[in-house]
């Protein structure tokens, strides 16, 4: 079975399908169920967020929430050009 996604903060593989609300990386223990690792984030939309007008507006886009149109992205979690850990070990290689 492949990966479902990945962590926000490691880029650790997620295999469990949908991460629940309070999900955490077995990896790193970062919450799983954030904006910034959800399918309908995108930083130029209007709250950063593409899903439904119903969505709710949240703040902290880092920090696990409980918006019911969340959906595990499958490419890696960014926010404004942060790097994977795995990109800033490949500087210092």
């Amino acid at each position: 079975m492949g990966a479902d996604g990945a962590c926000p903060a490691c880029a650790a593989a997620w295999t469990g399908g949908k991460p629940e609300f309070r999900a955490t990386c077995p990896a790193c223990g970062a919450w799983m169920h954030v904006c910034i690792n959800c399918r309908h984030y995108d930083p130029h939309a209007h709250h950063e967020c593409r899903a439904s007008a119903t969505a709710e507006y949240v703040v902290g886009k880092e920090k696990f929430n409980y918006c019911e149109e969340f959906l595990l992205a499958d490419r890696p979690a960014t926010r404004g050009g942060t790097k994977t850990r795995a990109e800033i070990e490949k500087l210092f290689e």
